[in-house]
């Protein structure tokens, strides 16, 4: 029993000791390991390690992200490590053309919709234009006759 809990504990400190996110940058390339990290967690690390601000346009993400990136290109390793999770994000590149900013939108399918189009209101009963009034000829029209 005693050993059991000992292996528990043991457990529970590695892991606590093996870091879920590891990022290294350097010449405009980023390596990015990450084993089930919530995705703010790596973005933050990515932040502290490539120098890249990361605005969140409503909530930090937290959802699980799993990656292996070796050396790739800032935008390139940006977009492998955001690919299929459902936040919607862009970059903005600083004055040297390297990325400055990663803006982070959030969850769009968590989003509130745009309320349905109220349909428009209907009349009590149809509307029926009104018929055309012309004065009327009486029968014996006289027409002045104009010769050519």
């Amino acid at each position: 029993m005693r050993s059991l809990f000992l292996l528990s504990a043991l457990a529970i400190v590695l892991s606590a000791a093996v870091p879920r996110v590891e990022i290294s940058a350097g010449q405009g390339r980023i390596t990015i390991r990450a084993d089930g990290a919530p995705l703010s967690e790596v973005l933050d690390e990515l932040s502290r390690k490539a120098g890249i601000e990361v605005v969140y346009e409503g909530s930090r993400p937290r959802h699980p992200v799993t990656a292996r990136i070796t050396a790739l290109p800032e935008e390139e390793a940006i977009a492998k490590l955001l690919e299929g999770v459902p936040v919607s994000w862009g970059l903005r590149r600083s004055a040297n053309g390297r990325v400055g900013t990663l803006v982070i939108a959030g969850d769009p399918s968590r989003r509130p919709s745009a309320p349905p189009p109220r349909p428009s209101p209907s009349p009590a009963r149809p509307r029926v234009p009104a018929a055309a009034s012309y004065p009327s000829e009486p029968d014996s029209a006289s027409y002045p006759v104009v010769r050519p």
